[in-house]
């Protein structure tokens, strides 16, 4: 699991991802570069999460998945745990998960990509919608942050992005895998539960498009998945 700007609680998961301060740029020769991420940082929402699988609270973001249950973590909820007790499993720094605060700001979100347990191929995404389509005149610099969550026991190189024209929304039916091929993943484990680690990649499209999605693409016989922690907690992991 990975934590920063994503989360959500399930008893099939084993890893979980989450990310935070999410950043699509491109430069116009001596002008500022452009964010083309809506509420990159999470921080702009439409109310204050209360239970989990709520990132649809932070303006731009929404899961492609219905089956799936990603997270958004913010400090507002931190109010709410004496009288809704599910809050606790979003609260920021403390929740369910294990310990971070947010690399930037008062929120983050988490995902599960990869779970051992069944069902098999179970997902967690989260996709945005652009502020502007990105065009194949340019090359982005995209960049996030992640953080491993403490609560996770394996860990993937197969975290990664997929741009698209549509929203790519599925229905209830399990397992919630969207399998096509993305266009970038980070190829390296990480496990670090302490620091926020940063992910770049520049990226030229071929066309031009308006919806970001992150997540795991792979199904399990094709995730790169090891394990990094023992076998603890089994309810959670």
């Amino acid at each position: 699991m990975y934590k920063e700007q994503f989360n959500m609680i399930s008893k099939w998961r084993r890893a979980i991802i989450a990310l935070l301060c999410f950043v699509l740029t491109y430069s116009l020769k001596a002008q500022p570069m452009i964010n083309q991420i809506t509420n990159g940082s999470f921080e702009d929402t439409t109310q204050c999460p209360f239970f989990p699988s709520q990132i649809d609270f932070a303006k731009g973001w929404f899961k492609p998945t219905l089956g799936g249950s990603s997270d958004y973590f913010n400090t507002c909820s931190n109010s709410f745990t004496n009288t809704i007790p599910s809050t606790s499993i979003i609260t920021i720094p403390n929740n369910r998960f294990g310990f971070q605060y947010p690399r930037t700001g008062n929120a983050y979100q988490g995902l599960g990509i990869y779970s051992n347990k069944n069902p098999t191929d179970y997902r967690e995404y989260i996709k945005n919608k652009l502020i502007k389509p990105i065009t194949n005149t340019k090359t982005y610099c995209i960049t996030f942050y992640v953080s491993f969550a403490e609560i996770s026991r394996f860990t993937t190189s197969n975290l990664g992005y997929y741009f698209s024209n549509d929203s790519i929304v599925s229905g209830w039916a399990m397992p919630t895998l969207i399998s096509i091929t993305p266009d970038f993943e980070i190829g390296s484990h990480l496990s670090d539960t302490i620091n926020w680690i940063q992910i770049q990649s520049a990226y030229t499209p071929g066309n031009s498009f308006r919806f970001f999605t992150i997540g795991n693409f792979r199904d399990d016989n094709n995730t790169n998945a090891i394990q990094v922690k023992p076998l603890i907690n089994q309810i959670y992991n």
